[in-house]
């Protein structure tokens, strides 16, 4: 239900912004140096978890620097949380935090994102006993494709889609010890995002 209000609330976003079809002929942001982008970060996985389906929330930023490349820094996570007895936990998993650089290209209210991160991922955990802990972490590497349309002169609606490779720490049951292991795997950094982005 969480998720259908979130996505609901972003189609009222681009209803909101948007101007009409001759305003945005003329319109480009080219010449912005900086944008903040939010939205929800894996759409496509709502067709394969179902019922198990957490929204992924995510943040960006990006600065535009003198060889035109934009560098950018985003934070996504989903968000759950359970009680036990009287002890209530909240999960943040996976949560992610990605830094590196995108490189955009313009044909008048369209515009095309190519770009490459570093990437920080681990389950993010935190109680009144525990406080903070966080298990499963990687690091790696991801490529990125994203697309835009502007809604007005400074705002557009805005697609990505990511992933990555990386080495990520994982626990295995060997006999009655727990062991620590490192696998390669391949994460979606943002399984399809649907957000906004804002440029100034």
């Amino acid at each position: 239900m969480k998720s259908w209000l979130l996505i609901g609330g972003l189609l009222f976003s681009i209803c909101f912004f948007a101007q009409d079809d001759y305003e945005l002929e003329q319109l480009t942001v080219s010449d912005y140096g900086k944008s903040f982008g939010y939205g929800i970060g894996n759409v496509f996985n709502l067709a394969t978890d179902g019922e198990a389906y957490r929204t992924q929330v995510y943040f960006d930023y990006s600065l535009k620097k003198d060889s035109g490349l934009f560098y950018r820094i985003a934070v996504s996570s989903s968000y759950n949380s359970s009680t036990l007895g009287n002890i209530k936990e909240h999960e943040f998993i996976p949560f992610v935090f990605t830094f590196g650089f995108e490189k955009h290209f313009y044909k008048n209210k369209v515009f095309l994102v190519l770009g490459a991160d570093g990437f920080y991922s681990s389950s993010l955990r935190y109680s009144r006993l525990s406080r903070f802990t966080t298990d499963e972490m990687g690091v790696g590497v991801s490529g990125l494709i994203g697309g835009g349309f502007l809604l007005r002169q400074d705002i557009a609606i805005f697609c990505q889609y990511e992933i990555g490779v990386g080495m990520f720490r994982r626990f295995a049951n060997v006999g009655y010890v727990t062991a620590q292991t490192l696998a390669v795997q391949a994460p979606f950094i943002r399984n399809l995002s649907i957000g906004m982005r804002h440029f100034f």
